[in-house]
């Protein structure tokens, strides 16, 4: 019988693999979760909901449950208008910085975030309107593996695994470049 995390992950299009970098653990540790064999923290009960799509009190629920009603699945789309916003500013990201052998995935996350924040103190808003959330190495945009498995089906970005200093580094590759036109101020 598939659990209520493994029917969700499946819905949203995400690999293991994603859904479990996205929590900060390994695959195995994540799979425990999707067997049911473990429980998730209320950290990652959060992070669950961004990459779901749902509400925290709907993953609580969902998990104590066990099992997924599937005529009462609705699947959400980002709003257009901060996906859009996300995907110029990650490609913007890329364009500039990407290729440097120390910008990973980690290191997008922090970018994201202080673009996000350095926006937030000039204009009292959000730019692309992610949720972060505090992880081991710093702030972490919620949706970030939705985004971008979403770029990756469209040909805008390609995903690519390197070494650096014996470390495996999750390193992304524009394949077009940013419409920075959408990304003005106060928009």
């Amino acid at each position: 019988m598939a659990t209520w995390i493994q029917t969700k992950r499946k819905l949203s299009r995400l690999s293991q693999s994603e859904v479990a970098k996205s929590l900060g653990i390994s695959r195995p540790t994540y799979m425990r979760l999707e067997q049911g064999d473990a429980k998730p923290t209320e950290l990652q009960k959060i992070i669950l909901a961004g990459l779901f799509d749902v509400s925290q009190d709907t993953v609580t629920k969902g998990i104590s449950v066990n099992k997924i009603q599937t005529d009462t699945v609705e699947i959400r789309e980002l709003p257009e208008e901060n996906f859009e916003k996300f995907k110029q500013v990650l490609l913007y990201i890329l364009g500039k910085v990407g290729s440097r052998p120390n910008i990973g995935q980690t290191a997008i996350y922090k970018l994201l975030y202080f673009i996000d924040f350095d926006y937030y103190e000039k204009y009292e808003q959000q730019l692309i309107g992610a949720t972060y959330i505090k992880n081991t190495y710093g702030p972490t945009p919620v949706s970030f593996a939705k985004i971008v498995k979403h770029m990756e089906r469209e040909g805008s970005l390609v995903q690519v695994t390197s070494k650096f200093f014996d470390h495996d580094q999750t390193k992304y590759v524009p394949v077009s470049e940013a419409n920075v036109s959408s990304l003005t101020g106060r928009s």
